[in-house]
């Protein structure tokens, strides 16, 4: 089946207008046998995390991000879209 790849961008935690600061890529992995995973991680200033994940086709994801910044959010970016986000955090909030 054909791989689809999705980019999780995390935690942008400044205004649209403003520079990218530290961007950091983290691959998604899944335990043997186990249908979800858990990220916990720490994001400070303008940082971005972009997870990376692999879907074969007919999978589904779901995203949920607790924070307590409401500057905190997560777009998601479908296969081969650099800069188009799916699914943006920031107007439609932390559940996908």
């Amino acid at each position: 089946m054909t791989r689809l790849f999705f980019s999780l961008v995390a935690a942008v935690l400044v205004a649209s207008t403003a520079l990218a600061g530290d961007i950091h890529t983290e691959r998604v992995h899944f335990a043997k046998g186990a249908n979800s995973a858990t990220i916990e991680g720490r994001i400070q200033g303008d940082m971005t995390i972009d997870y990376l994940l692999g879907a074969k086709q007919g999978q589904s994801m779901s995203v949920s991000m607790a924070t307590d910044n409401g500057a905190n959010y997560f777009n998601i970016i479908a296969p081969g879209k650099a800069d188009e986000a799916m699914f943006v955090g920031s107007s439609s909030g932390n559940q996908f």
